[in-house]
């Protein structure tokens, strides 16, 4: 059995997309405006790597993006709106075909983890 309780931060490399784990992950903080407020928002790299991403692609800043999330988000909190948000955009590209050529589908399960082990 694997020991979860070490401090240290974990890189593990799925179909050569790194990604790190553990208690010790970095957060990064970054500030945006909302709706004309200046507001800090703590996410992942890979969440802010994501962020830019969308901006680029739909041809607007950070501050709208956020602010067009704030405005939809409900009664969650606006990291937690963000992160659904580039999660729903994602995975609104995504398609069988755009998996299969991502070579997604070759996660080991549980028990194959355990027989390995």
């Amino acid at each position: 059995m694997k020991d979860t309780s070490s401090s240290a931060a974990e890189v593990i490399a799925f179909k050569g997309l790194p990604v790190q784990l553990g208690p010790n992950r970095a957060m990064v903080a970054r500030n945006v405006t909302v709706g004309g407020r200046r507001t800090s928002v703590r996410l992942e790299p890979e969440m802010w790597e994501s962020l830019q991403e969308i901006t680029a692609r739909e041809a607007i800043t950070l501050h709208q993006l956020c602010t067009e999330i704030a405005r939809q988000r409900g009664l969650s909190s606006l990291t937690a709106a963000i992160r659904a948000y580039a999660l729903a955009y994602f995975r609104s590209a995504a398609t069988e075909r755009g998996h299969r050529a991502a070579g997604h589908g070759g996660l080991q399960r549980d028990e194959d983890l355990a027989a390995a082990n």
